[in-house]
């Protein structure tokens, strides 16, 4: 046998998507972001979601339960993090930083 062809070892493998998907994931942060809290923090400024992201539970339960929105202020140099629970996005706790996100340029 060449070194290039491996035997056929009549294995396959069948998989199933874990977590939300980015539609899921999107929905989570439009809710965040229409939290009255977080309006009222952001005031007037425009800012940019940079991403979501699912958190892991520190009791390292299998299903995560937590989420991060990242929000960049252009204008106010300033990063914006919303954390909050999966079962309610509009209950956030806010924080920021005054060091800015690397952001990426779109992909195409």
């Amino acid at each position: 046998m060449s070194e290039n062809k491996k035997p056929d070892a009549g294995l396959t493998a069948t998989g199933k998507p874990f977590g939300l998907t980015r539609k899921e994931l999107a929905r989570v942060g439009d809710r965040a972001m229409t939290s009255e809290s977080v309006r009222k923090y952001i005031g007037c400024a425009t800012v940019r979601r940079l991403n979501v992201e699912v958190l892991d539970d520190e009791k390292g339960t299998v299903k995560p339960s937590r989420f991060r929105v990242t929000l960049h202020d252009d204008a106010n140099h300033r990063a914006i993090f919303l954390y909050g629970s999966l079962r309610d996005p509009r209950l956030v706790e806010i924080t920021e930083s005054a060091l800015s996100p690397t952001i990426r340029p779109k992909r195409v």
